[in-house]
């Protein structure tokens, strides 16, 4: 096993390419809501089945788009750290079974974006109705205008809170590839005979700390660390040894 740190510069873009190709999606999905609201010429529903199947041939794509990159990009991580899973069935277990649930979750994600928009059309088909006055455009044009006051585009985490999408996608990709690889290195330095691991975080008290790989020790187990070192938006790493 080689040392994970060399993997933190790559994974920060890896990140940060998330965050953008999010980011992207959902301003794909404003646009189609502009436009299917502005070119509605009555209050038939065929207009929002088409505007229903823009915005699905959007999510798929950006479904088919993640899962792709999630599966290349923690593919070279686990590489360029050294880990070998073809070797051990358990780790590879391991790495899948996070893969899909990460898949889920960002399919999860793009499901919200849909549904958000499909209920601002909704909103604005019923202000548009109700106005009853004026062209089903100038209703239509007027009823936008205020609904696109009420676009959030915050996303929802495991436990229903809300947060900014840059905010929680940098803790999802910090979480994911992070997280899958600090597990991968303790069982790979476990099965190589190592007894203890280190906490690489530069600037955090933690730096440095030596935690054990064994049931019991002196020292703490990463499992009795996730909480406060290993949490989701940590970029905290295991190391097999600390070079300053």
């Amino acid at each position: 096993m080689r040392d994970p740190r060399s993997v933190r510069g790559p994974i920060a873009e890896a990140v940060g390419n998330l965050v953008l190709r999010f980011v992207g999606y959902t301003r794909q999905m404003s646009a189609a809501f502009s436009q299917a609201v502005l070119e509605t010429e009555s209050l038939n529903p065929v207009y929002k089945q088409s505007f229903a199947s823009s915005l699905q041939g959007i999510e798929q794509l950006a479904r088919l788009t993640e899962g792709y990159e999630l599966e290349v990009q923690m593919r070279a991580f686990v590489e360029r750290a050294g880990i070998d899973l073809g070797r051990d069935s358990a780790m590879r277990s391991l790495a899948e079974s996070r893969a899909e649930v990460a898949r889920n979750e960002l399919a999860a994600h793009l499901q919200r974006i849909r549904v958000q928009f499909l209920r601002h059309y909704d909103n604005v088909m019923l202000r548009a109705y109700l106005a009853g006055e004026g062209s089903v455009q100038e209703r239509m044009r007027e009823a936008y205008f205020i609904e696109r006051r009420e676009i959030d585009t915050r996303l929802v985490d495991r436990m229903g809170r809300r947060f900014a999408m840059v905010t929680l996608l940098r803790n999802f990709g910090n979480e994911f590839y992070c997280g899958t690889l600090n597990r991968l290195a303790v069982m790979e330095l476990r099965s190589q005979g190592f007894t203890t691991a280190f906490v690489d975080r530069p600037g955090h008290e933690e730096h440095g700390m030596r935690i054990r790989l064994t049931e019991t020790g002196e020292h703490p187990s990463f499992e009795e660390l996730e909480r406060e070192v290993f949490h989701p938006g940590s970029e905290a790493l295991v190391v097999p040894s600390m070079v300053d």
